[in-house]
């Protein structure tokens, strides 16, 4: 009797020890460690991707010879807005400061690849006439983060004067 009081002693450690240290290697859904971290690095490539499209896309209207020096500014904004980890520029009340949107307007030969959360997407929604000449850029886009298939809108209101100079730009949740 007292052989299987050890036993079952021994077995039930052996399940609890030996079952915690499996949990740590296989998720809830059932994947492996190794796994996520595959999904995980696909899923990332696959958003970057689409954000060198959309690099490249406003690299091209910043570049067109046709497009207003409006249209260029808000190009170059969009392109190093593309280029920066955005988590920084999501801010719950809408704040802008002035340092903010100059580190953004400030032209970076180098595009952080690996920054997360990033930004995959950006496209022109709307782009409205106020008055004195100001113009209102409405800018949509998807921001990712090493989560597979979560991908989180946001919206980017900008606001240029009829000389093409950005005077403000919010960045929020939509």
């Amino acid at each position: 009797m007292k052989k299987h009081r050890y036993a079952a002693i021994l077995l039930g450690a052996t399940l609890i020890f030996g079952g915690t240290g499996c949990s740590s290697l296989i998720s809830e859904s059932g994947q492996t460690t190794a796994g996520r971290t595959a999904a995980a690095t696909s899923w990332i490539k696959e958003q970057t991707g689409q954000k060198e499209k959309a690099l490249a896309y406003w690299q091209s209207v910043n570049e067109n010879p046709a497009a207003s020096s409006l249209d260029k500014a808000v190009a170059e904004f969009a392109v190093n807005i593309l280029s920066k980890n955005i988590a920084s520029l999501i801010k719950e009340n809408g704040d802008n400061n002035k340092e903010l949107l100059a580190s953004i307007l400030r032209k970076d030969t180098k595009v952080e690849k690996n920054a997360l959360p990033s930004l995959s997407s950006l496209k022109l929604e709307s782009k409205n006439q106020l008055d004195n000449g100001k113009t209102m850029y409405r800018l949509s886009g998807q921001v990712f983060t090493s989560t597979p298939d979560k991908l989180y809108p946001v919206i980017v209101t900008i606001r240029a004067d009829k000389a093409g100079k950005i005077e403000f730009f919010e960045v929020e949740n939509d």
